[in-house]
């Protein structure tokens, strides 16, 4: 079953463009791409999710943010960061409704949201599933000898983005759980599980687990949370936005 996971590293230029294919035709409101040693920042056409994988100090107008390995970034349409150094990123870009509160207020005033480590967890939510505001969800995993299971379904598939170390993805199989095939991938590093297949993480490193649905059970979901809390609706543990400064 790890035969049906795509992998490349984030250098390999045709293996993350045969990733992002395979995600647009999941979802075409996607896109990803690796943006290496870039001073900046800047997506003209959509909400930005920025993985970040190199330390860099960020500039926003005045405000300035030390962004490290293992951090997300979450950036309205068309706003600019300045980065120094040049800066590592994986980045998937999404075409459709941005989060409700990314409105003119909030992108005066903060720009940009900055989410970073909060705890010490082995796996530790980031955006939450049930965070339905963003397009995805996000956790991150910090790998270690005994295997963290993943658990998926058959609506969203999930994208492994390696930050540091080596990490081992095995793919589970029900009716033969106690055979092991894992696919070890060196980060900076992508893997792209189908939906619908459950997983184990291992190694000695950190990753990304990015959940992806299709756009309309995404928009099913959030239209219903939106009825029953409210737009500005903020559940926890997220968000936890930091303004830069």
């Amino acid at each position: 079953m790890s035969s049906r996971i795509l992998h490349a590293r984030v250098s390999d230029e045709s293996g993350v463009a045969a990733i992002s294919l395979a995600l647009r035709e999941w979802e075409p409101a996607l896109d990803l791409y690796a943006s290496i040693e870039n001073p900046f920042v800047f997506e003209p056409d959509g909400t930005l999710y920025a993985f970040v994988l190199s330390k860099a100090r960020t500039r926003f107008r005045h405000h300035e943010k030390v962004v490290a390995p293992g951090d997300l970034l979450v950036i309205p349409q068309s706003i600019t960061l300045e980065a120094d150094p040049a800066i590592d990123l994986v980045c998937i870009r999404h075409d459709g409704v941005p989060p409700y509160h990314f409105r003119e207020r909030f992108i005066q005033g903060v720009g940009f949201e900055h989410l970073s480590a909060s705890s010490r967890d082995a796996v530790e939510e980031r955006i939450a599933e049930s965070d339905r505001r963003y397009r995805l969800s996000v956790a991150h995993v910090a790998a270690a000898s005994r295997p963290t299971p993943i658990a998926t379904s058959p609506f969203a598939l999930r994208l492994v983005v390696g930050i540091e170390g080596s990490i081992e993805v095995a793919a589970v199989d029900p009716e033969r759980p106690s055979i092991r095939d894992p696919l070890v991938i060196d980060s900076p590093s992508l893997a792209l599980v189908p939906a619908g297949i459950d997983f184990e993480i291992s190694g000695s490193g950190t990753a990304f687990i990015v959940g992806v649905l299709p756009e309309t059970v995404h928009d099913a979901l959030r239209d219903r949370a939106a009825l029953e809390r409210g737009p500005e609706w903020s559940p926890e543990p997220t968000p936890r936005s930091h303004p830069p400064g």
